[in-house]
């Protein structure tokens, strides 16, 4: 028998979505997985080449399976427990992926809002209390709550992945790199010092 690129492909949209224990494979990846499988090029490989496939996925669940996280390696019996493994069902699941998804788009808006006037030219008047050191106007607590909601997805995702698997995936590091550089910038701009301009916070998430 013969299995066709698109089976495949639906095999490697399977095991991304449904099998955390194999690491992420990117399209490109895939694409070239099964270009060495088709060694015939026919667009389609054979029942011996589907079994090599399925080899190489063994294996690599076997080794992704023999990766513990801090808490399972730790405190197993809060890792086992049927609260935190909901809790962490919750965090890998595409419903959490969304709000954190929705909480950008929407920190989004309010820099646009925020940089309009710079974007077009136009004279900006800024509340003079965005130099003074203190989380005392609107945008500033908005800014901040972004901020503390990004560093609690961050923290929360690899307490539950682990530090290998979250930095698997290409977009968590680059969340992660986002979130610690916003992190940072707030604690210069709160944290007494000659230098207390808020607007330093936000040209960060703008970049």
């Amino acid at each position: 028998g013969w299995v066709d690129r698109e089976t495949i492909m639906g095999v490697f949209l399977v095991l991304n979505q449904d099998v955390p224990q194999i690491r992420y494979i990117p399209a490109e990846e895939a694409e070239l997985l099964f270009a060495i499988l088709d060694s015939g090029g026919e667009d389609r490989i054979s029942e011996g080449e589907f079994m090599s496939f399925c080899k190489v996925m063994l294996l690599q669940f076997e080794r992704a399976s023999a990766y513990t996280t801090f808490i399972e390696r730790h405190f197993p019996s809060v890792f086992h427990s049927e609260s935190f493994q909901s809790f962490a069902e919750g965090i890998k699941s595409e419903t959490f992926e969304h709000l954190i998804d929705g909480v950008v788009v929407l920190n989004a808006v309010f820099v646009f809002i925020q940089s309009y006037p710079q974007l077009v030219g136009e004279p900006s008047f800024e509340d003079e209390h965005v130099k003074d050191g203190y989380i005392d106007t609107p945008w500033e607590r908005f800014q901040t709550a972004f901020t503390v909601i990004y560093c609690v997805e961050m923290g929360v995702k690899i307490l539950v992945l682990g530090w290998k698997r979250y930095s698997e995936s290409f977009r968590n590091l680059f969340d992660a790199f986002i979130t610690v550089l916003s992190f940072v910038s707030t604690c210069y701009v709160y944290y007494p010092n000659r230098y207390s301009d808020s607007r330093l916070i936000r040209f960060v998430v703008m970049a």
